[in-house]
């Protein structure tokens, strides 16, 4: 049994969450999470960083146990503190984040996490993706919708484990979103789960709305469909890059959907 997390209680949930709309030259960024219970397991943060690029990041702390809210708090202030440090890299910012969750929480515990940094100068996006949900990167030029799946496994399994970040390149108008499983899987009155095709839905509907406006829209959707019930936490993020579209030809390794699926 691994040494249990202590953290104050006072420091959970909202008050390491970001909770106002920010703005950087070249992005629009919003992120939003509503909570089940009073103490929830999801977490992101948008972090600027000094060469003029984003971190953002996206995450989940499955579970009800007593030391979850405290695993949680404790793991937001360690990314917010580690996305601030800009000699640090994609990669091991995830290895530091699966070494504390391994070390400092019960035996049991796992963490998903979707981690990225964005460089809306070079116009390209570096991830890692820890056991989380899919990230869905919208082309604004063609309308396909790529799915940047997991690239290695959830933190805190294996203090070795690694994370080998991906690099794809992003075009002007190009939209991600991010979400946690409270989203997707949300069922309505019809015993049909929300899934990616609703957000995409919500998406098509909302093409010219703002990150803020987005969030907004399909967490709103979520709980008109789900009948305002809600088990799980849902988190929503969305970033998109802003400004001249180049419309180059991209070869990303992600798997691709057709937005008409939607």
């Amino acid at each position: 049994m691994k040494d249990k997390l202590l953290f104050p209680i006072s420091s959970i949930r909202s008050g390491l969450l970001p909770s106002t709309v920010t703005s950087l030259e070249g992005l629009d960024y919003h992120g939003d999470c509503r909570f089940a219970a009073e103490a929830g397991g999801d977490f992101f943060d948008c972090v600027p960083v000094s060469n003029g690029g984003l971190r953002c990041s996206i995450g989940d702390v499955p579970g009800f146990g007593a030391g979850m809210p405290l695993l949680t708090s404790g793991l937001q202030a360690l990314l917010r503190g580690l996305s601030g440090q800009s000699y640090r890299d994609t990669r091991s910012i995830a290895q530091e984040l699966n070494r504390f969750v391994y070390d400092l929480s019960d035996s049991d515990a796992y963490v998903t996490l979707f981690h990225a940094t964005i460089d809306p100068i070079k116009r390209q996006l570096e991830y890692v993706n820890a056991g989380h949900e899919a990230v869905l990167l919208i082309r604004s030029h063609t309308g396909r919708v790529e799915r940047l799946e997991r690239t290695g496994t959830v933190l805190g399994l294996s203090r070795r484990a690694d994370y080998i970040p991906r690099i794809v390149p992003l075009d002007a108008g190009d939209t991600l979103i991010g979400f946690t499983d409270g989203v997707t899987d949300a069922i309505d009155r019809t015993g049909t789960t929300f899934g990616e095709a609703g957000i995409l839905r919500v998406v098509r509907d909302y093409a010219t709305a703002s990150a803020i406006e987005l969030v907004s829209a399909i967490l709103e959707t979520v709980d008109r469909a789900s009948g305002w019930g809600q088990e799980q936490d849902r988190t929503v993020v969305v970033i998109r890059l802003m400004g001249a579209a180049r419309h180059d030809t991209h070869a990303e390794e992600t798997e691709e959907l057709a937005f008409s699926a939607a």
